[in-house]
């Protein structure tokens, strides 16, 4: 069987008894539910108690999402080449919804401070640097990866971007992940710093690669236009 095909089965088993949790839990979960929480892990967002079975839903919602525009991706023999990379980075996204979904049961059921709880950026660091490990082996598509205008259309920005782009993401990843054992003042400025760093410092480096390639595409047009009209 496929990696993916594996991945998916993991990930649908999960979500199954991720369902059944729910099912079990639902008469004991309040009125509302907390959905999002801030740079620090204080949950800031809430929803009526009914999103618990949505949120239990979320990993194999995530990856038929991702599979499915994989399938009709006019680069799928780019992903199929590398199907490998493409199941880290499914299972990471869906390994994340899964801990956000158990965080947020478990904050509803009073079990944890839903006011600081720093098991969320850790699980989001985590992530980060799952991908970030594997960001520098995803060929050119246009499913998964760093989807910039400049990267779809030049294959050689779309490497360099990437291999920029992972080293970012495991930085930016154990920075928030850290951010989990730090007071909450330093967990608030570092926490959304680092994810704001990354993606700042990977757009300016891609558009950088692009604007140097085209220069350098001009004046090679423009070289040959010269030594036309010379010859002409």
């Amino acid at each position: 069987m496929k990696a993916i095909d594996k991945a998916t089965a993991w990930i649908g088993a999960l979500t199954a008894a991720l369902m059944a949790a729910t099912a079990a839990l639902y008469g004991r979960l309040p009125a509302s539910i907390p959905i999002h929480w801030d740079s620090a892990g204080a949950a800031d967002g809430w929803a009526a108690k009914p999103w618990a079975f949505l949120l239990a839903a979320a990993p194999l919602l995530v990856t038929a999402l991702v599979r499915g525009a994989a399938a009709v991706d006019p680069r799928y023999r780019n992903i199929k080449a590398r199907e490998g990379t493409f199941a880290v980075v499914v299972v990471s996204v869906a390994a994340l919804a899964a801990a956000l979904y158990l965080i947020t049961i478990v904050t509803a059921l009073g079990l944890l401070d839903g006011s600081d709880l720093r098991l969320v950026p850790l699980a989001t660091g985590l992530a980060f640097v799952a991908m970030g490990n594997v960001m520098p082996r995803i060929k050119w598509n246009y499913t998964v990866g760093i989807r910039l205008p400049w990267t779809l259309a030049d294959e050689r920005v779309w490497r360099a971007t990437h291999r920029f782009g992972g080293v970012a993401f495991v930085l930016a990843g154990a920075a928030t992940a850290a951010t989990a054992f730090m007071p909450e003042r330093a967990a608030r400025l570092v926490g959304g710093g680092a994810i704001i760093s990354c993606v700042a410092a990977t757009t300016a480096y891609s558009y950088a690669v692009h604007r140097s390639r085209s220069g350098a595409s001009r004046n090679g047009i423009d070289s040959e236009g010269g030594n036309d009209e010379h010859t002409s």
